[in-house]
């Protein structure tokens, strides 16, 4: 049933039982999705929360404040104050957290956005190769600064991302996705092969080549762990050998242990962070594919949707010379130049699934992406002239550069920026 075939009204009275079984498109499950979280949205007419947070301490300030938050707190509105910045909060100082902080969390390391992000050995989250992505899953052997609270929080987190439509540079393995919208029963050996292609690869030469006799590798339902204790799959496992009978069996419990019970607790409370923002009944009208969709965003850069989306004001207009000369320098910039100058911008890297018409301020209200003009105020020192902009209402303020090269200057300096702060235009 395609969604203009129900009315809008029956279907936000939809069960989540119901939904999972009646609704079929994305576009459909996403209708029924945001007016359930609109339910729970809390205005910020009756409470709000203020964070102050310095940016060195960012994870560590960020975790502290949250140990005393619940679920129903999340769905406040949150203002963030950074020590030593200025900016009032209006939606784009909290993108701006939500970004940093979610990448510090999981260990990424390219504050340029450039592709390929590094992990940091020992972090919370490990670095899995899936394809072409590189996608992040719980690590057990994570420094023991990190406990598993840490994982609570990271789930808070991205959830809360999720529920403020902010997307998030952050792919996360497929059997954690699976995991979120409850489908673990649809884990798989093929899952294994995107996780670890050694062991898998040694599974499936033991289960499926005819020259292998496995009774004579005098193996046993037990495997050895990373600090070298051995573990016994089943009970009793260390007594149980490996036959072509039982072959079957071993590859699903090596299967289960690599995927669910090895990260069992670090899982479970990512999981309960994530439930207490957004309930498992109304997420899991999703599959894994959609939900890592909604976390994620729109990974390329549309220039013709960003430039379709965009709203003019001052003297600039779409024939204004210095409106033509900005978006042909964006028409030669490569995707992480162009998430670069976006972050800049709005506070985030990505756009969410609906493109640039789906821009929002704080409140849930759409924003259009905004080129305002501003007067020169140099002109003899045009270099000192900068660009100025307003994440919370994703503006640029362009001053009326009189040359090409003045404006290709400004937004150079704004490419070649390590990290943004709200003191700086």
């Amino acid at each position: 049933m395609a969604l203009h075939e129900i009315p809008l009204d029956q279907l936000q009275k939809l069960t989540p039982k119901k939904a999972r079984l009646l609704l079929q498109s994305i576009e459909e499950k996403k209708a029924w999705f945001e007016h359930q979280l609109s339910q729970k949205r809390i205005s910020y007419l009756e409470d709000s929360i203020t964070m102050v947070v310095d940016r060195n301490r960012l994870v560590r300030d960020s975790y502290e404040q949250f140990r005393t938050i619940d679920g129903m707190d999340m769905h406040k509105e949150i203002k963030i104050h950074y020590v030593g910045e200025q900016a009032q909060d209006a939606g784009g100082v909290l993108r701006d957290w939500i970004t940093d902080l979610s990448k510090a969390i999981f260990g990424v390391q390219n504050t340029d956005m450039e592709e390929g992000s590094c992990g940091i050995e020992g972090h919370m989250f490990k670095q899995v190769r899936c394809r072409e992505d590189l996608t992040y899953f719980p690590n057990p052997m994570r420094k023991s600064l990190y406990d598993l609270h840490y994982y609570r929080f990271a789930g808070l987190i991205l959830a809360k991302a999720m529920f403020d439509k902010v997307p998030v540079n952050i792919k996360l393995h497929k059997v954690l996705l699976k995991r979120l919208v409850g489908r673990s029963h649809k884990i798989r050996i093929g899952d294994l092969r995107h996780f670890d292609e050694q062991i898998y690869k040694s599974l499936v030469y033991l289960a499926t080549d005819p020259t292998v006799d496995v009774e004579l590798l005098d193996m046993t339902f037990t495997l050895e762990a990373e600090n070298g204790e051995i573990l016994e799959l089943i009970e009793g496992g260390s007594d149980v050998l490996v036959t072509k009978d039982n072959i079957l069996d071993y590859v699903r419990c090596i299967t289960r242990y690599q995927l669910i019970d090895h990260c069992r607790q670090e899982v479970r409370e990512f999981m309960r962070g994530f439930y207490q923002v957004i309930p498992r009944d109304i997420l899991s009208v999703f599959d894994e594919d959609e939900l890592d969709f909604l976390l994620e965003g729109v990974q390329e850069i549309n220039l013709a949707d960003w430039k379709q989306h965009t709203l003019y004001k001052g003297e600039y207009s779409i024939k204004h010379r210095v409106v033509k000369w900005f978006w042909e320098f964006l028409g030669t910039y490569t995707q992480p130049q162009l998430r670069k100058l976006l972050l800049f911008a709005t506070g985030m890297p990505r756009v969410p699934i609906d493109g640039f018409r789906a821009l929002q301020s704080n409140r849930n209200r759409t924003c259009k992406f905004q080129l305002q003009s501003i007067k020169l105020e140099q002109p003899k020192y045009p270099q000192r002239c900068f660009i100025k902009a307003h994440t919370c209402f994703n503006r640029l303020d362009i001053p009326l550069y009189a040359k090409k090269g003045d404006l290709e200057y400004h937004l150079n300096v704004i490419l070649m920026q390590d990290k943004f702060y709200f003191d700086m235009e």
